[in-house]
């Protein structure tokens, strides 16, 4: 009886980790597809120049990294100072969006080696209306073909994704 109890109790555990693994693969492949579906958005949103930027302006064939971030954060200033000692060493188009104007031109002013600065202003529409998010910082990588390969928030490294 013993035997029995101890053979049903293995049988009951294997079939719980077969169970898990399953579970684990099944999310995961989902949130795989969940990225491989979504192209970056149509947005439009202000350079430092003064002028108007949106996607027509991505370069193409290179992965594109969007990072939305605000210079009175001190996590994000910390992932702009990692990403500025990266940057050129990699092909990739970077886009910083600042949460407004006066960030912009601070961003500008602490980083003045990172150039492709664009901030969200209301009347273009914000940063949320655009890729879902306002979270500070986010980090949204789309692949050569545009499509969504990850999205970041939070305290991160840059090595993470580069």
């Amino acid at each position: 009886m013993r035997k029995s109890l101890i053979l049903k109790l293995i049988i009951v555990l294997v079939v719980l980790a077969i169970s898990a693994m399953s579970y684990k693969i099944y999310t995961k492949q989902l949130d795989k597809n969940r990225y491989t579906t979504i192209s970056m958005p149509a947005f439009q949103f202000t350079n430092n120049n003064g002028s108007l930027s949106n996607q027509t302006n991505v370069k193409h064939n290179v992965p594109v990294l969007f990072i939305y971030v605000s210079p009175y954060c001190e996590t994000c200033t910390s992932l702009l100072t990692e990403i500025r000692k990266i940057d050129n060493k990699n092909n990739l188009d970077l886009w910083i969006v600042s949460t407004d104007k006066p960030g912009a031109e601070k961003i500008k002013e602490l980083y003045p080696d990172l150039n492709n600065y664009v901030y969200s202003e209301k009347r273009e529409g914000d940063f949320q209306t655009y890729f879902g998010s306002s979270s500070l910082s986010s980090v949204y990588i789309f692949d050569r073909q545009h499509k969504l390969k990850k999205h970041y928030v939070g305290s991160i490294s840059p090595l993470t994704f580069l």
